[in-house]
């Protein structure tokens, strides 16, 4: 068994051999080397924005974040952003006449090859295939995301393949190596942890721990033995999912689909043909639920009673403290709710109403899934959202709730353009961006897949505006209160003007017109031409 574990580790190491050179566990002698670079880094792609949390929203909602800069919608976060906002626009009031102040030059193969440096860390791109991030104390790798991640920190390697089917962990802590893993469903591992090591072949068999909601599972020859621990109930099948005997707290046998009994001092459950029948007892919360479905099911507690006949087609329902009373046809489809706390209205596909009075929620749906609307107040911030086809078009505008004042608004027209205002001066557009609004808090998706879409993006940071056209083979800087201006058309052309001077170039220096304080200087064919005051002050 200790051959066969060693050659399946083997095999899982393979699977990450593309992720780099780093195969030591001990960091300390491999890390990333950073250097400083000019402010607006992004800009060969997306922004180079703060990671946020989402926090929660009203029930049964989340905040979704923009894709791209996330201190629109928090007032924890606007501090941290203003600060940003005006790191960068110090840089751009530099006086140093360097056109790259503003422009930082395109990268040869941009958008598929792309390296990025950071104050302490370091990104290298190779879209779509490979991601790189460097930090002083880790290192994380990821191949054609979310296929494959691999993630090294001091003393420790572990990472994810194949949507987490596959997964490995290493680690060493006093001179001893503890690993652990799996390659989902066939090899479980986990050694060098005591008593709480395991092995498992499946179907053969094997133990596994704390894994899929149990604290041990124990199999020989799946399906024909499985056995269950969870707290203090043993569940034993032969086979699973037939015969089921469990013991411990709670005790009782079941022959599905036939039936089964399980009962401790708590509770009292029992089923017949199941799904179909049930009859379920409570003692502790005198809970009882129980019907044969679809003919009648019946659920009665000390402040709910519901009732279902010929289920879906009549049913009707009481709450108590907070009082509710809800009547249905053919649910989902004809539902009618009043209460002290909410209220539903739905006549389905055509029109659906609902309300809470926790966090003012409301939602209406107009031709379901054609027409969506939502609203709620969080943290004293007004939320507003519309939404076609689920994804199709998605809005949301946030204002302050106490004095209406404009927070920030995020929008997808999907797959042509995203776009995002963050109420302080700054904003975004977008052209493509077919994963924006599937992925609004994954920067992953960002920083990999997202410049791949990149045919033309728009920013403006309060006076400071740019723009980026076929993947930054062009881009233009303009700044309004100073009348900056920088256009660089690649290889091809680029025009940039300070109030310091002005600069005019053909491919790199086939000819080149500068003019600084007065000073004139020329270049032809790649070399410098002076000028005679120029010639006679060299002695020539």
């Amino acid at each position: 068994m200790e051959r066969l574990r060693r050659k399946a580790v083997a095999c899982v190491l393979i699977l990450t051999a593309f992720f780099g050179q780093e195969a030591a566990f001990a960091l300390g002698t491999t890390e990333a080397k950073v250097t400083p670079e000019t402010a607006f880094v992004e800009k060969n792609g997306t922004a180079s924005e703060p990671q946020q949390r989402s926090p929660r929203s009203a029930e049964p909602f989340r905040i979704l974040h923009p894709p791209e800069e996330d201190g629109v919608f928090h007032k924890k976060r606007r501090r941290h952003v203003r600060r940003r906002v005006r790191s960068s626009s110090a840089a751009t009031e530099a006086s140093s006449f360097d056109p790259n102040l503003h422009i930082v030059p395109r990268q040869p193969l941009y958008p598929l090859i792309e390296t990025r440096t950071e104050p302490n860390k370091r990104k290298f791109f190779v879209r779509p295939l490979i991601a790189r991030y460097e930090k002083p104390n880790s290192i994380e790798n990821n191949f054609l995301y979310p296929f494959g991640q691999d993630f090294q920190k001091p003393n420790r390697r572990y990472g994810y393949c194949f949507f987490t089917l596959c997964r490995y962990d290493t680690k060493i802590e006093d001179r001893k190596t503890y690993r652990e893993g799996y390659f989902f469903p066939f090899y479980f591992y986990k050694c060098g942890y005591g008593e709480d090591d395991y092995t498992a072949v499946w179907p053969l068999g094997g133990t596994i721990k704390n894994m899929f909601g149990k604290q041990r599972i124990d199999w020989c020859g799946w399906p024909l033995y499985v056995k269950t621990h969870k707290n203090s109930d043993i569940n034993q099948w032969f086979p699973f999912p037939i015969l089921n005997k469990r013991n411990g707290a709670t005790r009782g046998f079941a022959f599905y689909p036939l039936g089964g009994h399980f009962y401790n001092d708590k509770k009292d459950l029992q089923y017949f043909l199941w799904p179909l029948g049930y009859d379920h007892r409570f003692y502790d919360k005198q809970h009882i639920k129980k019907g044969f479905l679809p003919f009648y099911a019946y659920e009665k507690s000390p402040r709910v009673k519901d009732l279902s006949i010929v289920w879906p087609f009549f049913g009707r329902r009481w709450e108590q403290n907070p009082n509710y009373e809800e009547h249905r046809i053919l649910w989902p489809l004809w539902v009618q709710g009043r209460g002290e706390q909410r209220m539903v209205n739905r006549w389905a596909p055509f029109y659906t109403h609902s309300e809470r009075t926790k966090g003012h929620y409301q939602k209406t749906w107009r031709l379901w899934p054609l027409l969506k609307e939502q609203s709620w107040i969080e943290r004293d911030i007004d939320v507003q959202q519309q939404q076609v086809l689920y994804f199709l078009v998605w809005n949301q505008t946030q204002y302050a709730h106490h004095t209406g004042r404009f927070l920030g608004k995020k929008s997808h027209f999907w797959p042509f353009f995203s776009s995002w205002n963050n109420g302080n001066g700054r904003k975004q557009l977008q052209i493509l961006s077919p994963l924006s609004v599937f992925f609004p808090e994954n920067p992953l998706v960002r920083d990999i897949y997202n410049p791949l879409f990149h045919l033309f993006r728009y920013e403006k940071d309060g006076d400071v505006v740019r723009y980026g056209v076929l993947f930054n083979l062009f881009q233009e800087y303009r700044r309004l209160d100073t009348h900056e201006l920088d256009l660089n058309w690649f290889l091809l052309f680029r025009f940039t003007k300070t109030p310091k001077g002005k600069s005019f170039s053909l491919l790199k220096g086939l000819f080149e017109y500068k003019k600084i304080g007065g000073r004139v200087s020329l270049r032809l064919f790649w070399l410098p031409s002076r000028s005679p005051k120029q010639r006679k002050a060299h002695g020539r």
